[in-house]
């Protein structure tokens, strides 16, 4: 159903859902590549799983806590 890099990212995020993380944190804390990541995060926040939220340049994502399966 989900792709290895998604799995790990999407473990991270719910596992601390009250946790915003940097790109480059999930990069470090998962494994995945920055590139594969940022198309992983897209297409997760496209979906409405998480909160990407942009400070300027870097990006932060977290749990969206709106979300059917959060609970």
């Amino acid at each position: 159903m989900f792709s290895p890099y998604r799995y790990r990212v999407l473990a991270r995020l719910f596992l601390h859902p009250d946790e915003e993380f940097h790109v480059r944190e999930l990069e470090r804390m998962t494994g995945v590549s920055a590139g594969s990541l940022h198309r992983e995060l897209k297409t997760i926040a496209e979906s409405g799983l998480l909160i990407r939220k942009k400070a300027g340049n870097p990006v932060f994502c977290q749990a969206n806590p709106d979300c059917s399966i959060h609970a």
